[in-house]
């Protein structure tokens, strides 16, 4: 659905590049300008930032690689890897945090020292100039994570792979499979518009309300709470 956005498939026009101007975007923002979630908290101080932009990346590094790189910082909202220079200079990331505490403590952690390695690389962080507020209002169990239990049938990793990729575009970090309890857990590589809406799509569904199938969010391994339950599921693995 992003890549349907103005920007995307064609330069920008003069007004959209005005609208990127005026949130904060820079003019070479390929997303869409008209989506107020991709505006700037213009007049966020830094320190409230919850965004960042990591730099110096594997070129062909995988969310698995990054996200097991950072550990007691928080819940990760969002992830996006962007290899448009990968070539260059290697990939680059969008990283944002459900909370300001959060990020602060990342930024304290991996940020000041700059001390986040990916496969060897050491990664140059700093804020992004795209501007993110805290996520006020959301639960504080929400997260990118998804416990799925019931029937062996119907938690088969590849039948809901199969199932969420006909409705939504998500991108993996890792799942496990646990066959004790019939269950699996799936890290998806954002909350926004990918666990979120597989969250939704799931809890709606007959196919699985009708079979006791039980869906919750699960600890982001990302955050000081301790993660349990984590199996390998063989054949998958991290995405």
């Amino acid at each position: 659905m992003a890549l349907l956005g103005p920007g995307f498939q064609r330069a920008p026009t003069e007004n959209e590049r005005r609208m990127q101007v005026m949130s904060g975007m820079s003019p070479n923002y390929m997303g869409d300008p008209s989506n107020l979630h991709n505006h700037s908290a213009v007049s966020l101080p830094e320190h409230e930032n919850t965004c960042f932009w990591i730099t110096d990346l594997p070129p062909d590094v995988r969310v698995s690689e990054i996200t097991a790189s950072i550990r007691n910082c928080g819940r990760i909202f969002a992830l996006h890897i962007n290899r448009q220079e990968a070539h260059i200079r290697g990939a680059a990331c969008k990283l944002v945090f459900f909370g300001m505490r959060e990020a602060q403590r990342f930024a304290r952690d991996y940020m000041d020292r700059q001390t986040l390695y990916v496969r060897g690389w050491r990664a140059r962080i700093r804020y992004n100039r795209i501007k993110v507020a805290e996520q006020a209002g959301l639960p504080d169990h929400f997260s990118r994570c998804l416990r799925i239990t019931g029937p062996y049938h119907l938690i088969d990793f590849r039948f809901l792979d199969n199932y969420l990729s006909a409705r939504l575009t998500y991108e993996l970090d890792v799942v496990y499979w646990n066959p004790r309890q019939k269950a699996v857990i799936i890290h998806f590589s954002s909350h926004r518009g990918q666990a979120s809406l597989a969250y939704k799509a799931l809890t709606m569904d007959s196919i699985f309300i009708d079979n006791g199938v039980q869906v919750e969010y699960s600890g982001d391994p990302c955050a000081p709470l301790p993660v349990s339950e984590h199996l390998s599921l063989p054949g998958v693995g991290s995405a």
